[in-house]
């Protein structure tokens, strides 16, 4: 692994979706059902959120 990508992965910034957030964040849309607050909340795209989801179709 190059210097770069080691810099990356230590960066702050980058922290992975555990379960928690996951969770935390489906539940908070189920609340409110306000996507755009959701993704905001826990600065996720739309397709990490509702890549879990089955009831798409």
């Amino acid at each position: 692994m190059d210097i770069e990508a080691q810099k990356s992965k230590q960066n702050k910034r980058y922290l992975p979706h555990t379960l928690a957030i996951r969770i935390g964040a489906v539940n908070l849309y189920r609340r409110t059902s306000n996507l755009g607050l959701v993704l905001r909340r826990y600065h996720i795209s739309k397709g990490v959120f509702l890549e879990g989801d089955v009831s798409r179709g």
